[in-house]
């Protein structure tokens, strides 16, 4: 808590900051150096966030919700055309 300046603000709040009022107009202001940081994305993050950006149909997807609501969505030939892509895919 002593790095806090009283209400009168006579005093800098932190010692960077004191250092830098000092520093006169023609004296250079004090450096601050920091740290470097690194990121690193994967592929997966980079692949679902490109897929966040596409568009949403949100016509069928209420048409969808909608069939499915009322129980008409699971159809026998749907199951099969799915069944059939999933077989081809392995």
């Amino acid at each position: 808590m002593t790095e806090l300046a009283p209400i009168d603000r006579t005093r800098a709040i932190h010692p960077a900051a004191a250092a830098y009022a000092r520093a006169g107009k023609d004296e250079a202001a004090p450096t601050i150096r920091r740290g470097t940081d690194h990121v690193e994305v994967s592929e997966l993050a980079t692949y679902l966030a490109k897929i966040r950006q596409l568009p949403i149909r949100q016509e069928l997807v209420d048409r969808v919700r909608d069939e499915i609501s009322r129980g008409e969505y699971d159809t026998p030939d749907r199951v099969e055309a799915a069944v059939e892509e999933l077989l081809k895919d392995l």
